[in-house]
């Protein structure tokens, strides 16, 4: 879905957002916290315990939880979304390639421009990093052209 002004104020679709955020939770515990957790200020204030308790195993000494940070950045990125006219496909979306949907733990969120009816035809993925080097971007580039 592509996103507009109108769903800035649309605390179901910020709850998605923020939950696709949160990098210490599998996809079933995202799936889980969505039927859960019905606002975005609920889950801000929950402390790192109340997570663990409400996914029934213990995280990490090294997550860091800083709900009120974490929804800021999903606000701020709803926001790039709409100004950018960026589109996000949730797992749960029809629009979710079928094929990723078979991988484990396959990501909650997808980003897309442009006709996102293409992630369903026959494709190749390159997945990547955040912090591409200038040769893994050619690299990607180079290898995006020869298999076209």
């Amino acid at each position: 879905m592509l996103p507009l002004q109108t769903d800035l104020d649309n605390d179901k679709l910020l709850l998605r957002l923020f939950l696709a955020r949160i990098t210490f939770l599998t996809l079933e515990e995202k799936k889980k916290f969505a039927n859960l957790i019905d606002s975005t200020s609920k889950l801000a204030l929950c402390s790192i315990e109340e997570l663990e308790k409400l996914v029934g195993r213990s995280f990490s000494k090294r997550v860091i939880w800083k709900g009120a940070e974490n929804l800021r950045c999903a606000k701020a990125a709803l926001y790039r979304c709409v100004q950018m006219k960026i589109g996000l496909v949730f797992f749960e979306d029809a629009e979710y390639p079928e094929l990723l949907r078979q991988i484990p733990d396959a990501p909650y969120l997808l980003f897309y421009r442009g006709n996102v009816e293409v992630l369903c035809e026959r494709s190749l993925s390159v997945v990547g990093t955040r912090r591409v080097t200038v040769a893994g971007r050619q690299a990607a580039i180079d290898f995006a052209y020869s298999a076209a």
